[in-house]
C-alpha cells in the first residue's frame, strides 16, 4: 500500500461542497436591450444529486448548480440580421476620404466620426479609423456592405460613447478590418481591439467580417452580442473579449488567437463575465484557452472544434469557467495542452457529444463533475474526470487515461494553471475547494461507463457508490495501482460493475445489496466470463490487457448461489455465502500465484492481516518511537516522484511472493498473510 499512502500524503486539501447563488445584475430598461442578470437555479434532477448514505457514513452531498436565465438574452434587433434600408444613410469610403449626405458625420485627419443616432451603410475602402462618439442614449448601426478598413491604430472601429453599437454585415457581402497598431490609452481607456466599444456591441448580419488585429479582435467593456453572420478573426491577443458577457445566438466563427479565442472576465462584479452560446459553428485555435469566463459558461447547441497550444506559462484549457461550466448539447472536438474542460466550481454535461484529447485532465472541477446525458469520450488524458465529487447519472462515458480514470478529491497531479486574476505564468496544481480529503466520492447511478486506466481506474479519497448503470474498468496492469481504489468504503446497490487489473492492490466493494466478487487469476489477457451454476454466461468482457484480478457485481449475483469465473485458463468456483466474496489488496479468493488462497473477505476493510487494524504488532522493539525503517529516514513526501527508498530499487510487485527485499522481515509476532 506504499503507493496509495504516498498519494494520500501528497493529495491536495479538498472542498466541502458549496452552494453558490449569484446575484443578478440590473435589467436594462432600453427597448432593444437584453437581460444582463441571467442567473437562475433551474431545479430538478439535473441540479440536485439525491442525498444517500454511504456504507462508511460519508454523505452524498446535495449539489446545486446555477444556470443562466436565457429567456431575455437577446433583443429582436440583435438577431434580425437586417436593417431598415429606408432609414439608412450611405457613406462611400475611398482612401482617406468619405462622401455622405448624412448629418452627424465628419471627417478630419483620416478619422471618420459619427456623432448622431442612425443607420449608416458603409461601402468602399478606407485607410483610417471610424469613431462613434454620440450621446449615451443613442443607438448606432453600422452596415458593412463591401467594406475594407485599414488602420495603423489598434482600433479600426472605436466607440467612445453611445448606448449601443450594432455592426451588421450586409447579405452576401465581404468585409474586412485590419488594425496593425499597438494598444494605446485614450482619456484613461486602454483601446486594444480592431472593433473596440465602451458600450454594448452587437454583431449580426448575413455577410462575412474578416478581422486582422495586432491586439484583440472584438472588444466591449460591456456586452458582446452576436446574432449571426460569418466572423473570421486572427488576433494577437483575445479573439472576442466582453467584460460583462459574451452572448452568441448563432453564426460561423473561425478564430485564431494569441491568447483566449473567446474571453469574458469582470474582476469588479462576480455576477458578470459569463459566456452563453445558443448555437453556431466554431473553429477555435488558441495559444490560451478556447473559451474562458470568470463566471458561468453555458453552451446549449453548436459545433465546436477547439485546439489549444499553450506553454507551461499559459493557461491553455479547451473551455474554462471560474464558476460553473454547463454543456446542454452540441458537438465538441477538443484538443488541449491543458485540461479539456475546467471549472473552479461545477461542470455539468446534460447532453451533446464531447470528445477530448488532453495533455492534462480530460475534465476537472474543483467541486463537482456531473454527467447526466450525452456522450463523453476522452481519448487521451492524464486523469479523465477529476473533482471533489463525481456524479454520473446517465449518458455514455469512455475514458483513456495515463493515470487515474476518475479521481475524486485526489488532486495528485501537478498540472493546471492560474485562473482569472492570476498571472499567466502562475502555473500550479489543479485546486479543490477545501475540506477533508475523505469527503470525496464517485457516484454512478446510471449510464454506460468504460474506463481504461494506467493508474487507478476509479479513485475516491472518500467512497465509491454504484446504484445503477453499466460500468467497466480496464486496468491498470501495474501492481502499484488498482482498478477500484477508495479511502473509506465502496457500496453497490444496483447496476453492473466489472473491473480487471493488477491484483496487488485490488479492492472489492465493502457493502452490497447484490453479489460482489473479487478473485485473483493467472496473468493473461483472455476473455473474462462469469457463469451461473447452469453454465449460462451472465457477463463477458474481452479486456485486451494483461490482468490478474477480477471484480464483478450484478443483480444476477445472489447470496446463496454458486458461480464460475473463467479467465486466463482459470475456472474459479465461487460460493456466495454472503453478498461479498473476496477482500482486497491481493488477498481475494482465486488462482494465479495465490493457488487456493484463503478468502480475502475474512478481514474488515482497512485492517491488515489477522485483523490488526493497523495497530502495532505485539512486543515491538524497545527502542521503537514511531521512526521509519532503514532507508526511509530522510524521506520527504513532498519530494517523492515515484522513486523507492534504498532496498526497494529492484522490487517488482508482479514477482512478490511474500518476501521483502533488502533483508527486511516481518516484525516479530506479526502473522504473515497467506500466500
Amino acid at each position: 500500500m506504499l503507493n496509495s499512502k504516498i498519494r494520500k500524503i501528497l493529495a491536495l486539501g479538498v472542498a466541502i461542497l458549496m452552494v453558490f447563488s449569484f446575484v443578478g445584475c440590473e435589467d436594462n430598461a432600453k427597448s432593444d436591450s437584453q437581460n444582463t442578470s441571467a442567473v437562475q437555479n433551474n431545479g430538478g434532477s439535473k441540479d440536485d444529486v439525491p442525498v444517500n448514505q454511504t456504507p462508511s457514513g460519508n454523505t452524498l452531498t446535495e449539489v446545486r448548480v446555477d444556470y443562466l436565465d436565457t429567456s431575455n438574452m437577446f433583443s429582436n434587433r440583435d438577431t434580425s440580421n437586417s436593417y431598415e434600408t429606408n432609414k439608412s444613410e450611405l457613406i462611400t469610403l475611398k482612401g482617406d476620404t468619405a462622401q455622405t449626405n448624412a448629418e452627424g458625420v465628419s471627417l478630419a485627419d483620416g478619422v471618420l466620426t459619427i456623432s448622431e443616432e442612425g443607420i449608416y451603410v458603409l461601402k468602399g475602402d478606407f485607410n483610417g479609423q471610424i469613431i462613434v462618439d454620440a450621446p449615451d442614449t443613442d443607438k448606432i448601426q453600422l452596415v458593412l456592405n463591401g467594406v475594407k478598413i485599414t488602420s495603423d491604430k489598434s482600433a479600426g472601429i472605436y466607440v467612445k460613447q453611445a448606448d449601443k453599437l450594432f455592426v451588421t454585415t450586409a447579405d452576401g457581402s465581404e468585409n474586412s478590418i485590419t488594425a496593425t497598431g499597438n494598444a494605446y490609452t485614450d482619456n484613461g481607456t486602454n483601446v486594444d481591439g480592431a472593433v473596440f466599444s465602451k458600450c454594448d456591441v452587437s454583431v449580426n448580419g448575413k455577410g462575412t467580417l474578416n478581422i486582422e488585429s495586432a491586439t484583440n479582435g472584438i472588444v466591449s467593456k460591456d456586452d458582446v452580442i452576436i446574432g449571426g453572420g460569418t466572423i473570421i478573426i486572427n488576433a494577437g491577443n483575445h479573439g472576442i473579449d466582453g467584460k460583462d458577457s459574451i452572448r452568441i445566438a448563432d453564426g460561423n466563427f473561425t478564430i485564431k488567437s494569441g491568447k483566449d479565442a473567446i474571453h469574458s472576465e469582470n474582476a469588479d462584479d462576480t455576477t458578470k463575465g459569463f459566456v452563453y452560446i445558443a448555437k453556431g459553428d466554431f473553429d477555435l485555435e488558441a495559444t490560451g484557452d478556447g473559451i474562458s469566463s470568470s463566471m458561468i459558461v453555458q453552451l446549449e447547441k453548436g459545433n465546436y472544434n477547439i485546439k489549444t497550444s499553450g506553454s507551461q506559462s499559459t493557461s491553455s484549457k479547451g473551455i474554462k469557467s471560474e464558476t460553473s461550466l454547463i454543456i446542454q448539447g452540441g458537438s465538441f472536438d477538443i484538443t488541449s495542452t491543458d485540461d479539456g474542460l475546467h471549472s473552479s466550481l461545477n461542470t455539468v454535461i446534460d447532453g451533446g457529444t464531447v470528445v477530448i484529447s488532453s495533455s492534462d485532465d480530460g475534465i476537472h472541477s474543483d467541486n463537482n463533475v456531473s454527467i447526466n446525458d450525452g456522450d463523453v469520450i476522452i481519448t487521451d488524458c492524464y486523469e479523465g474526470l477529476e473533482g471533489q465529487t463525481i456524479n454520473i447519472t446517465g449518458g455514455t462515458v469512455e475514458i483513456h487515461a495515463s493515470d487515474d480514470g476518475m479521481n475524486a478529491a485526489g488532486g495528485n497531479d501537478q498540472s493546471g494553471f492560474g485562473g482569472m486574476g492570476k498571472p499567466q505564468g502562475d502555473r500550479g496544481p489543479d485546486g479543490f475547494a477545501g475540506g477533508e480529503s475523505t469527503t470525496g466520492y464517485v457516484n454512478i447511478s446510471g449510464g454506460k461507463v468504460t474506463v481504461y486506466a494506467k493508474g487507478d481506474g476509479i479513485d475516491a479519497n472518500g467512497t465509491v457508490n454504484v446504484s445503477g448503470g453499466e460500468t467497466a474498468v480496464i486496468g491498470p496492469e501495474n501492481g502499484g495501482n488498482s482498478s477500484l481504489d477508495f479511502g473509506k468504503g465502496a457500496e453497490i446497490t444496483g447496476g453492473t460493475f466489472i473491473a480487471v487489473g493488477a491484483k496487488q492492490m485490488a479492492q472489492n466493494f465493502t457493502s452490497s445489496t447484490q453479489g460482489a466478487i473479487l478473485v485473483t487469476v493467472t496473468n493473461g489477457s483472455e476473455k473474462v466470463e462469469i457463469k451461473d451454476n447452469s453454465g449460462k454466461v451472465i457477463y463477458s468482457l474481452d479486456p485486451d490487457i494483461n490482468y490478474t484480478s477480477v471484480v464483478f457485481s450484478s443483480p444476477e449475483i445472489k447470496e446463496g448461489e454458486s458461480y464460475t469465473v473463467s479467465a486466463n485458463g482459470d475456472n474459479l468456483a465461487v460460493e456466495m455465502t454472503s453478498t461479498i466474496y473476496g477482500g482486497g489488496n491481493g488477498f481475494g479468493m482465486g488462482g494465479g500465484n495465490f493457488g487456493e488462497g484463503g478468502p480475502g473477505g475474512m478481514r474488515e476493510p482497512g485492517k491488515g492481516p489477522d485483523g490488526d487494524a493497523g495497530n502495532m504488532p505485539a512486543n515491538p522493539p524497545e527502542d521503537f518511537r514511531g521512526q521509519l525503517p532503514e532507508g526511509f529516514e530522510d524521506f520527504n513526501p513532498e519530494d517523492f516522484r515515484g522513486q523507492l527508498p534504498e532496498g526497494f530499487e529492484d522490487f517488482n510487485f508482479d514477482d512478490f511472493q511474500g518476501q521483502f527485499p533488502g533483508g527486511m522481515e516481518f516484525p516479530q509476532d506479526m502473522q504473515r498473510p497467506v500466500v
